[in-house]
């Protein structure tokens, strides 16, 4: 519904327009994906006693309390317009805002408890309730100082302000999308880390199973290039340049390098490497240790910031966590290169960078029912500064997780925020993932530009200069955008990306166009 001012310019009712219902359905699904991320739920059955005492009394850390607030502070600003569209009276918004804001942190921190990465807290219940309230406050404020938000809208909405602030922020953007696209390659990697497998040198993360065919290449295999190397890793032995490692494991004293280049793996502990068992399996009592550090092979890597690991694995427990180690290029269990390991029924993937840390768990990267039996299977993973890609020979089905821009963009800037600076992190590789992760970055980086371009006084601008400024909002910067992601990661800009931010941004442009007629209370008086 709309009214009309006295100069006959469209003058929008916020709470009686469908924005408080877009608002709710978006902060329920920001409040959802920062809470709950990254869904790796293990439900159980709780009796009342273990649900109460799974409840920590105070916040994780000093600036939690205060975010708390802040993630629930939209929820109750929505319900708050929904309810006084419809007629209650104030007493009553309070008391629902209020009951709303404790039930839907109830319902988060409940399914935090099937969560291993998140722990429930009474403080949280508190905070998230408070910023509901808040929210409702911020409403009831914005509502009676109208002539303040209209002193506003003549400031912000000179043209020459609006040309200087999308000048000051596309630089600003573009920059960050350069270091977000550099963010995951390889860094800082150590030389002098040993290959294992089956365990870490501190022997605290044994593997039980069985492996066969280790590969490693220092570059991201194709598809075709992929399944023919599961079907027959002996292919990998025809001269190929970019082959760092083939290990043929199996029970025998010390398993060579079939490519020459790394040292050979043998049994640990030495005391038991006497063995002649050649069916001998990896657990906690046998495992696998390179002679010497790999250091070629960790300086190559490098240099690419590509990897692709070909192995034959069987799970000897489906239960095995820590993760269990597989495959690790490590120190210890918390400072490492490379680690591929399981968790459960999950494989987990964790490496080195400037985004996933020393130990490679802000965030790591799980397979969801990679093990569901005992059954040996073959796969090809491939880690480069864009993407992580699993083949796997028991599926036609590429499970693939994009890195740049969402998935950094995320654990880079919000995870810090929501999840604290030092906070394990887990992706999980499912279509979710993708498309989530995505969304949230184009939605958060494009708003202030579609903000700009919603503001009213655009729309007195001549038609010729008011274009001008749709075209470089909506189509130059996406484009803009896309180049400096594709620059930090050497590859070709995507077009998939481009039509998905100018998608994004343009939803983010039609759904606050109205709310900033009411929000700046426009009414042609800076014609």
């Amino acid at each position: 519904m709309t009214e009309q001012n006295h100069n006959n310019e469209p003058h929008y009712d916020f709470a009686s327009s469908l924005l408080p219902a877009i608002l709710i359905i978006v902060a329920l699904f920001i409040i959802l994906f920062v809470t709950l991320n990254p869904f790796d739920f293990q439900f159980r059955r709780l009796t009342i006693s273990e649900y109460l005492s799974a409840y920590d009394l105070p916040p994780s850390s000093a600036i939690d309390f205060p975010q708390n607030i802040l993630l629930f502070l939209p929820f109750g600003f929505g319900i708050a317009a929904v309810l006084e569209r419809r007629s209650w009276s104030k007493n009553h918004i309070q008391l629902a805002v209020l009951i709303s804001g404790f039930l839907l942190t109830l319902l988060v921190e409940s399914l935090q408890q099937f969560l291993s990465t998140r722990q429930p807290s009474v403080a949280d219940l508190i905070a998230n309730t408070l910023g509901a309230l808040a929210g409702l406050a911020c409403y009831r404020l914005w509502q009676s100082n109208r002539v303040s938000m209209q002193r506003l809208g003549r400031t912000i909405t000179v043209p020459r302000n609006v040309m200087a602030a999308l000048a000051v922020y596309v630089p600003i953007l573009l920059l960050m999308a350069y270091r977000l696209s550099t963010s995951t390659h390889f860094q800082e990697w150590d030389p002098e880390f040993s290959m294992l497998v089956g365990n870490e040198q501190t022997a605290d993360r044994p593997w039980q199973g069985s492996l066969g065919d280790l590969l490693i290449f220092d570059r991201v295999l194709g598809e075709r290039e992929a399944h023919d190397l599961l079907e027959n890793p002996r292919l990998a032995l025809s001269g190929r340049e970019d082959l760092l490692a083939y290990y043929p494991l199996g029970g025998d004293r010390a398993t060579a390098d079939l490519s020459g280049n790394q040292p050979d793996l043998v049994w640990q502990p030495s005391s038991a490497g006497g063995s002649d068992d050649p069916s001998r399996n990896l657990d906690g009592d046998n495992w696998l240790e390179s002679l010497t550090a790999v250091s070629n092979l960790t300086q190559r890597l490098l240099e690419t910031s590509q990897l692709s690991l070909r192995l034959s694995v069987s799970t000897g427990d489906l239960e095995q966590g820590g993760p269990a180690r597989i495959v690790s290029i490590s120190e210890d269990p918390y400072l490492r290169n490379l680690t591929l390991g399981q968790e459960e029924n999950d494989l987990v993937l964790r490496y080195r960078s400037r985004l996933t840390g020393e130990n490679g768990i802000r965030p790591q990267f799980s397979f969801p029912a990679f093990f569901t039996s005992s059954d040996s299977t073959n796969f090809v993973v491939t880690v480069d500064c864009l993407n992580i890609l699993l083949f796997d020979a028991r599926s036609d089905t590429v499970r693939s997780l994009r890195l740049v821009p969402g998935v950094a963009f995320y654990y880079k800037y919000l995870h810090p925020i929501f999840g604290g600076e030092s906070a394990l992190g887990q992706v999980r590789v499912t279509p979710f993932s993708n498309w989530a992760y995505g969304l949230l970055f184009y939605a958060v980086v494009l708003l202030p530009i579609a903000m700009i371009m919603a503001l009213p006084s655009v729309q007195t601008w001549p038609g010729r200069r008011r274009l001008m400024l749709l075209l470089v909002g909506l189509l130059v910067i996406p484009i803009l955008l896309e180049f400096a992601l594709a620059l930090g990661c050497s590859h070709s800009p995507r077009l998939l990306d481009i039509f998905t931010s100018i998608f994004v941004e343009f939803v983010v442009f039609a759904a606050l166009r109205p709310f900033l007629y009411h929000l700046l209370d426009y009414s042609g008086s800076d014609r």
